[in-house]
Parts: structure tokens; C-alpha cells; sequence
């Protein structure tokens, strides 16, 4: 009972509860974060916000849509609008990564984020990217920052138009 009022305290606070247990690795997951150049800049606290939630109407659908990012860049921060997106993994060997966004459709979660960017007119299509950070969870919490390329964003955005269009029929229906 005494953990579970800490809990709700700690949420009610609006900070995130975390197990003692857990806070040792979490700590040694930020350090290695940090030291990686790349994933670093993208996620630096000056950089952007965490966890910010997108709204939007699809022009071609007229469904009402909703995005959640992990980070929300500042766009003054450079000439290119890049969303962080990250994501804890078992490997961050580049082969692993690439098994791992085809097996979980991370595509279609790509195309979502720059739809909503877009759509939200907080940058141009021309000048949006997606970088996934994938992070080991065992150390020494290995980092590998990934993209995905144009042909599979290509087909990600045919998933994202079919998904909308069978929502709206559902919701007709």
C-alpha cells in the first residue's frame, strides 16, 4: 500500500515513478545516450520537448488524427527537421535494428510523425526526417541511430493512407 500511495504522489507531482531497483540502469542508460554524438544532439534537453501530442484533421479523409512523439524538435535548432524517436532493443547491431522496423512496422510510425508535422505546417515535407535511436538495454547500452529510406517510406505511407481510409469506413459504417 505504502508503494502504491508513493506512486500516485510521485504522478500527482507529474514526475514518472520509477522502482529503486530500476534507477541504477536507467542512470547508466542516460550516461551512454549522452556519449553517442548523434543521439545526443537529437535529444538534448534544449532541443525540443518529450512526450508532446499532435493533433489534425486529414485533408483527404476529414478524420480527426492524433500523433504522440517522444521528442517535438525546435525547429530553430538547425536547417532540417529531424523527430527523435526512441526505442529500447535486445541488440542494436544494424541488422537487428533493420529486422526489428520491418517486423514492427516502424515505417508506418515514421510516416505518421512527418504527416503530423506537416499537416501541423511545423516544417516542410522537404526538410522532415525520422531518426530512430535504438538503445541496448543490457550494458554497456549500445546506441545505433537509424533511418529509414525513401522506397520504405514510400509503401509506409500507403499503410498510413489504408489505415485511415479503413478507420473512416469503420466509424461510417
Amino acid at each position: 500500500m505504502k508503494a502504491r500511495n508513493e506512486r500516485d504522489a510521485a504522478r500527482e507531482a507529474g514526475h514518472v515513478p520509477v522502482l529503486p531497483k530500476h534507477v541504477e540502469q536507467i542512470d547508466a542508460m542516460a550516461a551512454a545516450l549522452s556519449q553517442h554524438r548523434d543521439a545526443a544532439a537529437l535529444l538534448t534537453p534544449k532541443s525540443g520537448h518529450p512526450e508532446k501530442s499532435l493533433f489534425w484533421r486529414d485533408e483527404l479523409s476529414g478524420v480527426w488524427l492524433r500523433d504522440r512523439l517522444d521528442w517535438l524538435p525546435t525547429p530553430a535548432l538547425g536547417p532540417y527537421y529531424i523527430i527523435p524517436e526512441y526505442k529500447t532493443t535486445v541488440s542494436a547491431h544494424p541488422e537487428s535494428i533493420a529486422k526489428t522496423i520491418w517486423e514492427q512496422k516502424y515505417v508506418l510510425q515514421a510516416v505518421w510523425h512527418v504527416e503530423a508535422i506537416t499537416a501541423l505546417e511545423l516544417a516542410p515535407l522537404q526538410e522532415i526526417s525520422v531518426a530512430f535511436v535504438f538503445q541496448e538495454k543490457t550494458a554497456p547500452y549500445i546506441v545505433t541511430v537509424a533511418q529509414i529510406d525513401y522506397p520504405a517510406l514510400q509503401w509506409g505511407r500507403k499503410l498510413m493512407r489504408k489505415a485511415i481510409s479503413l478507420y473512416r469506413d469503420c466509424v461510417a459504417r
